[in-house]
């Protein structure tokens, strides 16, 4: 199945990885690590530009300010999600980059309690790994979740597997299945790997047990969540879904195309899947919310 946002809590891992090593930490800002003319502009307010103070931990929690490439348009232009559900088309780091400077930023980085979910984010990230460790995505998906985890099914899709795309499971649009290999290629660190299920959980399991960084991140990722909506709040890489006052939200995160992967940490009860429609991210949310409430343990 495709990952899509799910990708984000991958590409968690494998930054926690990065801090543990002491070649990044929560604090260190984007613009250390990449060179400016990739970063000047992308979060511009007034005419004053802020890209020079956002944090690692601001692009994770979506604090950065930056606008999102993929889902939000132009005055007058569609946006890159309603190209690709019309016409498959695929896109650059870069191009990726220069679609959201044509915005202006949200906020200034980490301002108040505020949070504004960004692909863009990711897209940076990506860029930050490959430099701190010179490797490409799909080879830090193998050495250090991959091929610790013995994960078969969990690739990075690239344009170079264009045939693997058939063998997932058709996604749908208004009811018309969207073909989209290129622009599934070039989602990258906010949203190419595909997995089955079982895998999935296999991650999840992992992912909570410390297995692929040290433990001691996994309660700070969601202690201080900023509210998304009614019920979603943002953590340190993560979504919270609430299950109401009495009860701990469900940690993990979804996508536009239907997937989700989560954990009920006071039941211990671990959820994949996807609805392979796409939408609305909390609706796969609120889905396995209502699954998971009918199990008794």
């Amino acid at each position: 199945m495709v990952l899509g946002g799910v990708t984000k809590l991958y590409t968690l891992a494998m930054i926690l990885r990065e801090f543990d090593r002491g070649a990044l930490s929560p604090d260190t800002r984007a613009a250390h690590i990449l060179p400016d003319s990739l970063l000047r502009g992308i979060c511009s307010i007034g005419g004053k530009d802020y890209s020079n103070d956002i944090t690692i931990l601001q692009l994770l929690s979506h604090q950065s300010g930056i606008t999102d490439y993929f889902a939000h348009p132009r005055q007058g232009a569609l946006s890159l999600l309603k190209q690709v559900a019309d016409r498959d088309r695929s896109w650059t780091l870069e191009q990726a980059l220069e679609l959201a400077k044509h915005y202006p930023g949200r906020f200034r980085p980490g301002f108040g309690n505020r949070v504004h979910y960004s692909d863009t984010n990711y897209q940076i990230l990506g860029a930050i790994l490959k430099t701190t460790t010179g490797l490409s995505l799909e080879q830090l998906l193998d050495i250090r979740i991959a091929g610790p985890l013995g994960l078969k099914r969990t690739k990075v899709f690239t344009m170079e597997r264009s045939e693997k795309y058939y063998e997932l499971a058709p996604i749908t649009w208004k009811k018309d299945i969207v073909h989209s290999p290129e622009a599934l290629a070039s989602f990258r660190a906010d949203g190419a790997i595909i997995a089955d299920p079982a895998d999935v959980l296999t991650f999840l399991r992992a992912f909570w047990s410390g297995r692929l960084f040290d433990e001691s991140w996994v309660p700070k990722l969601w202690s201080h969540p900023r509210p998304l909506s009614s019920q979603i709040s943002l953590g340190a890489g993560v979504m919270t879904y609430s299950l109401g006052r009495s009860k701990a939200p469900l940690v993990g995160h979804s996508g536009m195309t239907g997937a989700y992967a989560v954990v009920d940490p006071t039941r211990r009860l671990f959820a994949a899947g996807s609805l392979n429609t796409v939408g609305d991210f909390r609706r796969p949310l609120r889905y396995i919310a209502k699954t998971l409430a009918k199990i008794e343990v």
